[in-house]
């Protein structure tokens, strides 16, 4: 039994482990637990999703405590899963992808998000980060034609054709 069983699911589908969360941020004790086992191997994540999960690590937390999130994420250390809980106490529901990039717990991240869903209205932080950040729309069709579905395939019936139980 693992101490981290009730943050989140573990299911085995077609010999793959998969993880489920009602959190997102909770994905970083995974992830963390992928990268220690892996540790010269670049992790790269690819995100199914509503929406992209990328806001900046820790900014309501650091707005609010008066810190930097560059402070918060050099206190993340993936060896520990306590660090990484107390990371995951201090972020909002999405800022795991990013943290975890900072963090180098991924490499990058390949993110299927609906091309439609907008959040609005955006903060300034957001738009500044949007600003720097390159979104891939090229590897995200190329990625779409490699599994052999449109960008008008649902996110479940993508899951479902690639690891159903057959």
């Amino acid at each position: 039994m693992n101490d981290n069983d009730n943050y989140y699911d573990r299911i085995v589908i077609k010999n793959k482990k998969i993880c489920i969360f009602e959190q997102h941020h909770y994905a970083l004790l995974p992830w963390s637990e992928v990268k220690k086992q892996n540790k010269n191997e670049e992790i790269i994540l690819i995100s199914l999703d509503h929406h992209t999960d990328t806001h900046t690590p820790f900014l309501y937390y650091a707005y609010y405590n008066k810190v930097t999130p560059e402070k918060l994420l050099k206190e993340i250390d993936i060896n520990s899963s306590q660090s990484i809980m107390n990371a995951i106490n201090k972020l909002k529901n999405d800022e795991h992808i990013h943290t975890a990039i900072d963090s180098d717990i991924i490499k990058k991240a390949l993110i299927i998000a609906h091309e439609k869903y907008s959040c609005f209205p955006k903060s300034n932080e957001e738009k500044k980060w949007r600003e720097q950040w390159r979104f891939f729309e090229k590897e995200t069709e190329i990625f779409l034609k490699f599994l052999s579905v449109d960008n008008k395939t649902d996110f479940e019936t993508i899951l479902r054709s690639y690891f159903s139980e057959d």
